[in-house]
């Protein structure tokens, strides 16, 4: 797969835009955000971190709640992502 090609696959944008909007998002606030279910969420979170577009860290406290946030070359991306919407908007 291309290193395009994660962005045609479900929920990837929606996780982006939604980090980008949000800043760090746990697991159950990217599944509410995205209207996504918590094994696309899971599922995709491994690739992007992959492709360098989002970081994962664990809280000390609350039994490791998973956190997500965006790489700076994530934000980059979900940057052009949210220019893309506003062009298709006009």
């Amino acid at each position: 797969m291309s290193n395009t090609g994660i962005l045609q696959k479900s929920k990837t944008i929606d996780i982006l835009l939604a980090l980008f909007k949000e800043g760090e998002l746990g697991l159950t606030q990217l599944k509410e955000k995205t209207k996504g279910s918590a094994n696309i969420i899971s599922t995709r979170a491994p690739e992007l971190i992959q492709h360098g577009l989002i970081v994962e860290k664990r809280e000390k406290s609350f039994q490791g709640r998973r956190l997500f946030s965006l790489t700076a070359k994530g934000k980059k991306v979900a940057k052009k992502l949210v220019e893309i919407e506003r062009e298709l908007e006009k």
